[in-house]
């Protein structure tokens, strides 16, 4: 819906709306905290959400939706009716991208347990700062879209990840390690409003089987990276484990490159 509404800004609107949704989760780990004091528990925090719900349909139940454009092969000048092979780079890379953050996600707070000596408190704690990071990442990716072209942002979204990383994963310091995180987080922020609005940009015209196939490439790096790295950490360490996300993450720079140049031709 935002690409048919916004067209060629579709960029700025990913990023904006991610900017909010990552602030959303931050949020809702507050009030599922906070309310866990209160007398109705951290359940009251479900109905909070409806409310909100509920609030979101008073004020814009009458915003029209957009249907979207509808491929049409017109005479003398058809339309292309499958995505092109462009598209599937940065399906590949989209889902690079998001093994990179759901390794991060699902064992970033065991990493700091067992691989840089914290608390589990102090642990759990301190992967707050990665979600923190990837709301101004965002906000910052929002800013730079009005500018630059995704798959230019995107880059340097990987660039940043990649300088930050190597803090987190390699150094036993962990006030270090945490900064390494911060900047890691800043970079992976963006990975999917970019990813995203680079595929869509390809086949603007088919915007929603490109988003459902890009939803699939997340769903699918979420049920796989995590499990992948959990099982190497039983039978190594959970530092060499981590070893894996290196390689993905300097697979997916290098595929959003050659996609982004056109090296390969009429490949990509």
């Amino acid at each position: 819906l935002l690409s048919d509404h916004h067209g060629e800004q579709r960029t700025i609107a990913f990023a904006e709306s991610n900017t909010v949704a990552g602030f959303g989760s931050i949020l809702a780990t507050i009030a599922v905290g906070s309310l866990a004091y209160t007398i109705g528990g951290w359940r009251s925090a479900v109905g909070v959400a409806i409310i909100a719900v509920v609030g979101l349909f008073a004020c814009f139940r009458q915003a029209p939706f957009s249907q979207g454009p509808r491929p049409v092969k017109a005479a003398g000048n058809p339309v292309a009716l499958h995505l092109p092979r462009r598209f599937w780079v940065f399906w590949l890379v989209l889902l690079l991208g998001s093994a990179v953050e759901w390794c991060i996600v699902f064992w970033g707070a065991t990493f700091f347990e067992h691989g840089v000596g914290f608390g589990k408190a102090t642990a759990a704690a301190a992967m707050s700062v990665f979600f923190v990071a990837i709301v101004i990442g965002r906000f910052i990716g929002s800013r730079f879209a009005r500018r630059f072209p995704s798959s230019t942002i995107l880059l340097l979204a990987q660039a940043i990840t990649l300088i930050g990383f190597p803090l987190f994963w390699l150094v036993a310091f962990g006030p270090l390690a945490v900064f390494g995180l911060f900047i890691a987080g800043i970079g992976v922020g963006n990975f999917y409003p970019m990813a995203l609005a680079t595929a869509v940009g390809t086949a603007p015209h088919l915007a929603e089987q490109a988003s459902a196939r890009l939803t699939l490439a997340m769903g699918l790096a979420g049920l796989t990276a995590p499990v992948a790295l959990g099982w190497l950490a039983d039978h190594l360490t959970i530092r060499q484990a981590y070893s894996i996300v290196l390689p993905l993450l300097m697979l997916a720079g290098l595929l959003t490159l050659v996609a982004k140049r056109g090296w390969l031709g009429k490949f990509v």
